[in-house]
């Protein structure tokens, strides 16, 4: 299975979860709908600097998918992509991603 630790964007650690072999974005976001009480229309998962779409399949190496979670109803759609295109992209990729960060 694919080891998914979804963090926020202060990177303090939300849940982990295990996701079969093959699962989507869009199924891991039905997961955390049940478990963080956020609706799926109201969630973006980050992954290297770039929003997952729902159909985007988990991958991970064995050490684990770190995931950033942010409330998107929080932000228009245009303030979601210039936080991604500014600074915060390189944090991002930086902080949820690098494998040296993984707990």
């Amino acid at each position: 299975g694919v080891f998914c630790i979804i963090v926020s964007m202060s990177d303090l650690e939300l849940i982990a979860l295990r996701m079969a072999p093959g699962s989507t974005a869009g199924e891991l976001k039905a997961h955390l709908q049940r478990l963080l009480q956020v609706p799926i229309h109201a969630q973006q998962l980050v992954h290297d600097g770039r929003a997952l779409q729902d159909e985007d399949i988990l991958d991970s190496n064995d050490l684990g998918l770190r995931l950033a979670f942010l409330r998107v109803a929080l932000f228009s759609q245009e303030e979601f992509g210039e936080a991604l295109a500014s600074g915060i992209h390189a944090e991002l990729g930086l902080a949820f991603c690098d494998p040296a960060f993984l707990p």
